[in-house]
Order: C-alpha cells, then sequence, then structure tokens
C-alpha cells in the first residue's frame, strides 16, 4: 500500500489496537480449540491458553512489517497489556510479566523460520509452551495446528499494520 493511502496513526493507538486484536485473536483461537472433547488441547486451562497466544501476538507485533520504533510499539502495546490484563495486581507481577513475555519473544524467534512456509517448529514450541511442557512437542498433529494457526496469526497482524504510517 502507498504512504499516500495509509491511514495516520501514533505508536500509542497502534499498540493498543494490536492488544485489543490480541484479546479477539486468543479467545478465538481458544474457543476453537477447546471447545471439542476431541482436540489435542481439550484439557488446558482456557486462560493459560489465551495467555500463551497473547504472548504469541506480541512477537508477531514485534516482527510486524510496519515502518516505526520498535521499542515505542512494543510498550505501547505492554502498557495495553498491563493495564488491561486482569491478573497482575502489583508492580512486582508486571515486571514478571514482562520478562515472562520477552523470554516468549526470543523463543518464537529461534523456532520461527522466515525462509520457508514449514513452521512445524514454531508450531511444536507453541504447543510446548501451552501444554507445559519441558520439551519440545513433537507431535505433528500438535504442531500443525499451532503453526496454522501461527501463520494466519502473523498475516492478520500484517493486514492490520500495513494499513497505517506511524505519525509520532
Amino acid at each position: 500500500m502507498f504512504e499516500f493511502n495509509k491511514q495516520k496513526i501514533t505508536h500509542d493507538k497502534l499498540g493498543a489496537d494490536l492488544f485489543d486484536f490480541a484479546v479477539d485473536f486468543s479467545k478465538q483461537v481458544a474457543a476453537h480449540e477447546l471447545s471439542s472433547t476431541e482436540s489435542d488441547f481439550a484439557d488446558v486451562d482456557e486462560l493459560a491458553f489465551i495467555h500463551e497466544w497473547m504472548m504469541l501476538l506480541a512477537w508477531a507485533a514485534h516482527r510486524a512489517p510496519v515502518e516505526c520504533d520498535k521499542s515505542r510499539l512494543m510498550r505501547a502495546f505492554f502498557k495495553s497489556w498491563i493495564s488491561n490484563y486482569g491478573v497482575i495486581r502489583s508492580r512486582v507481577e508486571a515486571e514478571n510479566e514482562q520478562r515472562l513475555i520477552a523470554a516468549r519473544l526470543k523463543e518464537y524467534d529461534g523456532a520461527f523460520n522466515p525462509a520457508t512456509s514449514d513452521q512445524l517448529l514454531l508450531g511444536g514450541t507453541i504447543a510446548k509452551n501451552i501444554l507445559g511442557q519441558e520439551k519440545l512437542c513433537l507431535d505433528a498433529g500438535k504442531q500443525f495446528k499451532m503453526a496454522t494457526h501461527a501463520l494466519l496469526l502473523i498475516k492478520e497482524v500484517r493486514k492490520i499494520c500495513d494499513k497505517y504510517q506511524i505519525t509520532d
């Protein structure tokens, strides 16, 4: 999209919009994956599932192809996260959450292969984290499911970011 066709937006507004999208997307994936008793993730706690997808969206937002100050965008995203995520009740909990998110960003970056559409390593990493496992999930079905959702997530984040030009 040409720059003159893009809507003007601030880092804070885009960060907040990406957070709102993260909440909606995470809930949709959770509803889809947790509603069936035959799902590989049927026994996973819904909040834990949503929480992990929120972290994955933070990773996708960090990788977003928008020309901006990524640290400012992520601060705005985290500001929305910390102020709107109901389980964080103190500064210590907020700092712990930020450390966990930073670790996940690094972990997902290491698992993502931008040179190919084969994202089974990423899917296995997501499944491992959702299931609370120590080692990479090697179940091909779980890897494929999570990789498919992750690729859809990346596509949606790109569509959101392609609409905007950062103005501040």
